[in-house]
């Protein structure tokens, strides 16, 4: 998706620099853009934004849509204007600055927003189809820090089947390789299954190499459990 592609390299540019960002919003992790070296302009290109596609954010209220597309313009109409091969002049960064600055913290928001559903609806299926198996259930909150989106506070679900303790605990949006990541595991041995979210969905992956990757369902959540539980 060509949404996920702008997402990708927006982040992929703030790794590239280091100029100060205000965080306005709770999620936005300043610390870890100001640390950045500010002499590098890899982020100053027009590839860094031109994945970007206005039809590709219906869901998005008007006015955060519509300062985004501004936003995106704005960095646009400068990154063209620094030559290939030549360092990007002062005025250039700075013009360039604050939309890039906007755009971070727009997508950071998306990103955010998406994580915390997902992330969140996944917890909720698996509290249900555990309490549908007679599985006892609570939950947790758990403090969680990432680049780019900052601190967040997510639940881990704890329950408990045929006399084990289980923990389904989300391990965080950016786990290498994944849209997100979840740990299955048997306490407190801590043997585990990766739950894992790839292009919008999550899938369970095997417990031993004879398995397979299964969709996220029911019947994957109950036998992974109960493999793990099983367990010597």
């Amino acid at each position: 998706m060509a949404r996920d592609e702008f997402f990708r390299d927006v982040r992929r540019a703030v790794s590239f620099m280091a100029p100060r960002v205000e965080a306005d919003s709770p999620f936005t992790d300043a610390s870890y853009i100001e640390k950045m070296l500010r002499g590098a302009d890899l982020w100053l290109t027009p590839k860094v934004v031109e994945a970007f596609r206005p039809e590709d954010y219906a869901d998005v209220g008007e006015r955060n849509r519509e300062d985004l597309s501004r936003a995106v313009s704005d960095f646009m109409a400068v990154a063209r204007t620094v030559l290939r091969e030549t360092p990007a002049k002062p005025e250039q960064r700075d013009a360039a600055l604050e939309p890039f600055k906007r755009i971070i913290q727009t997508v950071q928001s998306l990103v955010h927003e998406d994580w915390i559903r997902a992330s969140t609806a996944l917890l909720a299926d698996a509290e249900v189809w555990a309490k549908e198996e007679g599985w006892p259930t609570k939950r947790f909150s758990k403090d969680i820090t990432e680049d780019f989106i900052g601190k967040y506070r997510q639940d881990r679900l704890i329950f408990a089947a045929e006399g084990a303790q289980l923990a389904l605990v989300p391990v965080g949006r950016y786990a290498p390789g994944t849209e997100g990541m979840f740990d299955l595991a048997v306490l407190p041995a801590y043997d585990s299954v990766m739950v894992i979210r790839q292009a919008g969905r999550w899938f369970v992956h095997p417990l031993s190499s004879e398995d397979r990757q299964q969709d996220w369902s029911k019947d994957a959540f109950v036998t992974t459990s109960l493999k793990l539980a099983r367990l010597p």
